[in-house]
């Protein structure tokens, strides 16, 4: 599975696109708007931003499960008995729910880092394999931060 410089480039743009407008969400926020529940569901922002870090974290493993010739584990599958996605969401939410932010958002910058500079050399990048985790996934949590936030601004 090759792809082409152009294609590789597009991808990472794409990614660093959605990122960004990720990131915007996030500035400005106290540490106690940060560790309010409401976001997404009872989620936080640093729940939300703790989930963010584990689907850069799976796509991580997945790249490296294809690089080794493997099949990778599909997430979004609803008959896989190993994994189970609401599962993997509510336990990742319950831990980072008892961490602290800054650990949260070293976290989240650091494992998103390694996925860059992975998706810059990995022969296995394709839209197929990172939509899902990535621009396909940040617009989501940008969108429902956003939308919290001016709950937060209409109520205060």
């Amino acid at each position: 599975m090759s792809v082409t410089l152009q294609e590789r480039l597009a991808i990472l743009q794409d990614i660093s696109k959605t990122w960004l407008e990720l990131m915007r969400s996030l500035r400005g926020l106290s540490d106690e708007q940060i560790e309010r529940p409401g976001t997404v569901g009872d989620w936080s922002v640093k729940q939300v931003m703790g989930h963010v870090a584990f689907w850069d974290k799976h796509l991580i493993d997945e790249v490296r499960t294809l690089e080794a010739g493997q099949a990778p584990v599909d997430a979004t599958s609803t008959e896989s008995t190993d994994w189970n996605l609401d599962q993997a969401n509510a336990s990742r939410a319950a831990d980072d729910a008892g961490r602290g932010i800054s650990s949260v958002k070293a976290e989240m910058d650091s494992t998103h880092q390694k996925l860059m500079d992975l998706l810059e050399v990995t022969p296995v990048i394709s839209r197929e394999v990172v939509k899902s985790d990535t621009y396909g996934h940040y617009p989501e949590h940008t969108a429902a931060i956003r939308a919290w936030r001016d709950t937060l601004s209409k109520a205060g």
